[in-house]
Protein backbone atom coordinates (compact mmCIF):
# COMPACT_ATOMS: atom_id res chain seq x y z
CA UNK A 1 0.00 0.00 0.00
CA UNK A 2 2.77 2.19 0.83
CA UNK A 3 4.49 1.73 -2.68
CA UNK A 4 0.88 3.17 -4.31
CA UNK A 5 1.11 6.11 -2.19
CA UNK A 6 4.13 6.69 -3.37
CA UNK A 7 3.24 5.96 -7.09
CA UNK A 8 0.23 8.12 -6.39
CA UNK A 9 2.48 11.42 -5.27
CA UNK A 10 4.81 11.20 -7.65
CA UNK A 11 2.42 10.90 -10.20
CA UNK A 12 0.18 13.81 -8.66
CA UNK A 13 3.83 15.79 -7.92
CA UNK A 14 4.90 15.32 -11.99
CA UNK A 15 1.35 16.67 -13.22
CA UNK A 16 1.53 19.67 -11.23
CA UNK A 17 5.01 20.01 -13.04
CA UNK A 18 3.65 19.30 -16.25
CA UNK A 19 0.55 21.80 -15.66
CA UNK A 20 3.17 24.33 -15.08
CA UNK A 21 5.08 24.15 -17.66
CA UNK A 22 4.38 25.21 -21.61
CA UNK A 23 1.97 22.87 -23.33
CA UNK A 24 4.21 20.86 -26.38
CA UNK A 25 6.67 20.05 -23.33
CA UNK A 26 4.22 18.91 -21.39
CA UNK A 27 2.14 17.06 -24.07
CA UNK A 28 5.93 15.16 -24.35
CA UNK A 29 6.77 14.54 -21.04
CA UNK A 30 2.94 12.70 -20.56
CA UNK A 31 3.64 10.66 -23.37
CA UNK A 32 7.48 9.21 -22.38
CA UNK A 33 6.09 8.83 -18.36
CA UNK A 34 2.97 6.55 -20.35
CA UNK A 35 5.45 4.43 -22.34
CA UNK A 36 7.70 4.13 -19.41
CA UNK A 37 5.00 2.65 -17.60
CA UNK A 38 3.63 0.63 -20.12
CA UNK A 39 7.24 -0.91 -20.52
CA UNK A 40 7.69 -1.71 -16.94
CA UNK A 41 4.57 -3.09 -16.75
CA UNK A 42 5.27 -5.42 -19.63
CA UNK A 43 8.81 -6.13 -18.22
CA UNK A 44 6.85 -6.92 -15.09
CA UNK A 45 4.39 -9.47 -16.81
CA UNK A 46 7.05 -11.09 -18.24
CA UNK A 47 9.61 -11.95 -15.16
CA UNK A 48 6.18 -13.26 -13.45
CA UNK A 49 6.49 -16.39 -15.22
CA UNK A 50 5.22 -15.75 -18.35
CA UNK A 51 5.75 -19.26 -20.86
CA UNK A 52 7.92 -18.55 -23.09
CA UNK A 53 6.52 -19.83 -26.51
CA UNK A 54 9.73 -21.02 -28.06
CA UNK A 55 13.18 -20.94 -27.14
CA UNK A 56 16.71 -21.79 -28.86
CA UNK A 57 18.55 -24.99 -27.76
CA UNK A 58 21.61 -25.09 -30.06
CA UNK A 59 23.37 -22.05 -32.05
CA UNK A 60 25.78 -23.33 -34.83
CA UNK A 61 27.23 -20.05 -36.65
CA UNK A 62 24.17 -18.34 -38.49
CA UNK A 63 21.44 -21.14 -38.23
CA UNK A 64 19.62 -21.51 -34.61
CA UNK A 65 17.88 -24.93 -33.25
CA UNK A 66 14.55 -24.13 -31.94
CA UNK A 67 13.16 -26.67 -28.42
CA UNK A 68 10.15 -26.56 -31.03
CA UNK A 69 12.14 -28.41 -34.07
CA UNK A 70 13.51 -30.80 -31.15
CA UNK A 71 9.68 -31.76 -29.95
CA UNK A 72 8.06 -31.76 -33.37
CA UNK A 73 10.33 -34.48 -34.71
CA UNK A 74 10.29 -36.10 -31.61
CA UNK A 75 6.53 -36.17 -31.40
CA UNK A 76 6.95 -37.45 -35.14
CA UNK A 77 9.10 -40.05 -34.47
CA UNK A 78 6.52 -41.55 -31.57
CA UNK A 79 3.78 -41.10 -33.45
CA UNK A 80 5.32 -43.40 -36.17
CA UNK A 81 6.47 -45.64 -33.24
CA UNK A 82 10.11 -45.33 -34.28
CA UNK A 83 11.29 -44.85 -30.86
CA UNK A 84 9.66 -44.43 -27.35
CA UNK A 85 9.01 -41.22 -25.11
CA UNK A 86 12.16 -40.46 -23.36
CA UNK A 87 14.80 -37.86 -22.88
CA UNK A 88 17.17 -39.65 -24.47
CA UNK A 89 15.42 -39.53 -27.81
CA UNK A 90 15.23 -36.05 -27.74
CA UNK A 91 19.47 -35.83 -26.69
CA UNK A 92 19.87 -37.64 -30.08
CA UNK A 93 17.08 -35.20 -32.16
CA UNK A 94 19.19 -32.62 -30.74
CA UNK A 95 22.57 -34.24 -31.82
CA UNK A 96 21.49 -34.58 -35.01
CA UNK A 97 20.20 -31.31 -35.61
CA UNK A 98 23.30 -29.86 -34.63
CA UNK A 99 25.61 -32.23 -36.68
CA UNK A 100 23.50 -31.07 -40.11
CA UNK A 101 23.61 -27.36 -39.27
CA UNK A 102 27.31 -27.80 -38.52
CA UNK A 103 27.50 -29.51 -42.21
CA UNK A 104 25.16 -26.91 -43.72
CA UNK A 105 27.76 -23.88 -42.19
CA UNK A 106 30.76 -26.07 -43.38
CA UNK A 107 29.20 -26.47 -46.76
CA UNK A 108 28.90 -22.69 -46.98
CA UNK A 109 32.03 -21.73 -46.25
CA UNK A 110 33.32 -24.31 -48.41
CA UNK A 111 31.10 -23.15 -51.20
CA UNK A 112 29.49 -26.29 -51.96
CA UNK A 113 26.43 -26.14 -53.68
CA UNK A 114 23.66 -28.60 -54.86
CA UNK A 115 22.74 -28.89 -58.32
CA UNK A 116 19.05 -26.61 -58.48
CA UNK A 117 17.38 -28.76 -60.97
CA UNK A 118 18.11 -31.83 -58.86
CA UNK A 119 16.38 -29.87 -55.74
CA UNK A 120 13.49 -29.07 -58.22
CA UNK A 121 13.00 -32.63 -59.29
CA UNK A 122 13.08 -34.15 -55.65
CA UNK A 123 10.74 -31.16 -54.71
CA UNK A 124 8.18 -32.04 -57.49
CA UNK A 125 8.23 -35.59 -56.59
CA UNK A 126 7.31 -35.51 -53.16
CA UNK A 127 4.60 -32.93 -53.49
CA UNK A 128 2.94 -35.12 -56.15
CA UNK A 129 3.34 -37.73 -53.43
CA UNK A 130 1.98 -35.58 -50.87
CA UNK A 131 -0.41 -33.82 -52.95
CA UNK A 132 -1.79 -36.80 -54.97
CA UNK A 133 -4.33 -34.62 -56.92
CA UNK A 134 -5.96 -32.84 -54.18
CA UNK A 135 -7.16 -29.63 -54.29
CA UNK A 136 -5.66 -27.08 -52.21
CA UNK A 137 -8.47 -26.66 -49.75
CA UNK A 138 -8.55 -30.35 -49.13
CA UNK A 139 -4.79 -30.57 -49.21
CA UNK A 140 -4.82 -27.30 -46.53
CA UNK A 141 -7.26 -29.31 -43.91
CA UNK A 142 -5.51 -32.49 -44.52
CA UNK A 143 -1.67 -30.92 -43.72
CA UNK A 144 -3.60 -28.75 -40.86
CA UNK A 145 -1.91 -26.10 -42.33
CA UNK A 146 -2.99 -22.52 -43.65
CA UNK A 147 -0.66 -21.28 -45.92
CA UNK A 148 -0.07 -23.75 -48.79
CA UNK A 149 2.81 -21.68 -49.90
CA UNK A 150 4.47 -21.31 -46.81
CA UNK A 151 4.66 -24.98 -46.35
CA UNK A 152 5.63 -25.40 -49.58
CA UNK A 153 8.59 -23.24 -49.53
CA UNK A 154 9.67 -25.11 -45.61
CA UNK A 155 9.39 -28.18 -47.81
CA UNK A 156 11.94 -27.13 -50.28
CA UNK A 157 14.24 -25.35 -47.71
CA UNK A 158 14.19 -28.95 -45.49
CA UNK A 159 14.83 -30.35 -48.85
CA UNK A 160 18.22 -28.43 -50.07
CA UNK A 161 19.20 -28.54 -46.48
CA UNK A 162 18.75 -32.44 -46.77
CA UNK A 163 20.57 -32.47 -50.06
CA UNK A 164 23.52 -30.49 -48.33
CA UNK A 165 24.44 -32.53 -45.77
CA UNK A 166 24.72 -35.24 -47.70
CA UNK A 167 26.82 -33.60 -49.99
CA UNK A 168 28.89 -32.61 -47.03
CA UNK A 169 29.23 -35.87 -45.87
CA UNK A 170 30.09 -37.23 -49.77
CA UNK A 171 32.73 -34.47 -49.56
CA UNK A 172 34.23 -35.22 -46.33
CA UNK A 173 34.34 -38.95 -46.83
CA UNK A 174 35.97 -38.53 -49.90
Amino acid sequence: MLKKTKNLKFLSNFDTLLINSDSKKSRTMKKIVVLLFFCFGLAKSYAQGREVADKIVAKIDNQIVLLSDVEQLAAQMIQERKAPNTPELRCQILQSLVVSRVLIAKAEIDSVMIDELELEEDFKQRWESISQKKTDDELKELLGIDNLEMFKSDLRTQLRDQMTVNKMREHITK
